[in-house]
């Protein structure tokens, strides 16, 4: 695979990117809908906090019922108790989440600000001791996400109300952007010869 012409042949086979450039559009399209979602997530937080919370509680509770039916299903089974046990425990945490979502918010983003906190402190830590090459942007991302961790746990309980619904609008904006910015460089592939 020495030829550069072998590599353009593998590399169009890999990516099939003549179907890329032929639908450019279509990703531009969706990339166009992810930021709009986004720019409405991150406009009113509040309420994708809330209804995010909502549809995690709905499908753990649904879950935990079909791990209920599943166990009786594997009865025989030395694993049936612990199955059994498994799916009561999923229904609770989700019937309470969707019955309690503000409290489960509020729990969540707890969660979440411990979450940034330590894994910050370990990306602090590991990028520190090993110094391998571009340590420093491993420290750097590393005391960003501390410090987005302790933000969120000094501003709680009122960060639980918003932080969810914000971080899924950013998400989905800066997702929106991959494909918009995928669709820009597809359509400037030039065509199979």
């Amino acid at each position: 695979m020495e030829n550069p012409q072998d590599i353009r042949v593998f590399s169009r086979y890999l990516f099939n990117t003549e179907r890329l450039r032929h639908n450019w559009g279509w990703f531009l399209l969706l990339g166009i809908i992810f930021i709009a979602l986004g720019v409405l997530a991150v406009a009113s937080p509040i309420l994708v906090t809330v209804d995010a919370v909502i549809v995690l509680g709905a499908l753990l509770l649904t879950a935990g019922v079909l791990q209920v039916i599943y166990a009786f299903f594997i009865r025989e089974w030395s694993g049936f108790f612990l199955s059994l046990l498994s799916g009561f425990l999923y229904a609770a945490v989700g019937f309470m989440l969707a019955m309690h979502p503000a409290a489960g918010a509020l729990t969540l983003t707890i969660l979440l600000a411990t979450f940034y906190m330590v894994g910050g402190l370990f990306r602090i830590i590991g990028s520190v001791m090993t110094r391998f090459e571009s340590w420093g942007w491993a420290l750097f991302s590393g005391i960003i996400k501390f410090t987005l961790g302790l933000l969120i746990f000094l501003g709680w309980p009122s960060t639980g109300l918003w932080v969810i619904g914000l971080f899924i609008g950013i998400d989905l904006i800066v997702y929106g952007w991959f494909w918009t910015l995928l669709a820009l460089g597809a359509r400037s592939i030039p065509p199979a010869k």
